[in-house]
């Protein structure tokens, strides 16, 4: 899931939106490789745009989240750390563990939930 706070309305709405790579990508295959991001051993996941693009994606599973990358490639099996186009390559360089109280990521318990 993903979810966003729509300030746009009047008053403020959460957005919440079931995340589908088959929106994205015609085909995604696990490979056998593996690679280490920042020590961090990632798995790789082969994405086939249906426009024709490839991507590789490199994530891994020794983070207690689940994130996409800066723009927008997830996957629901862990943390991207890596991203390989035609076009681009993506490497995170590193990783911080800030503590953040509740109130500062949970919406108000009164706020309308729109799902999309």
């Amino acid at each position: 899931m993903l979810w966003w706070v729509n300030k746009a309305q009047d008053p403020p709405v959460l957005v919440e939106k079931k995340l589908s790579h088959a929106a994205a990508a015609e085909k995604i295959t696990e490979s056998a490789g593996t690679r280490e991001i920042m020590g961090y051993t990632c798995k790789k996941l082969v994405m086939k745009a249906k426009q024709g693009g490839r991507q590789t994606v490199w994530y891994t599973i020794a983070l207690p989240i689940r994130a996409g990358s800066p723009i927008g490639v997830y996957t629901d099996k862990g943390v991207v750390l890596g991203l390989e186009s035609r076009l681009f390559t993506l490497t995170a360089t590193s990783v911080e563990f800030v503590p953040v109280a509740d109130q500062e990521v949970l919406p108000p318990a009164d706020m309308k939930v729109v799902k999309e």
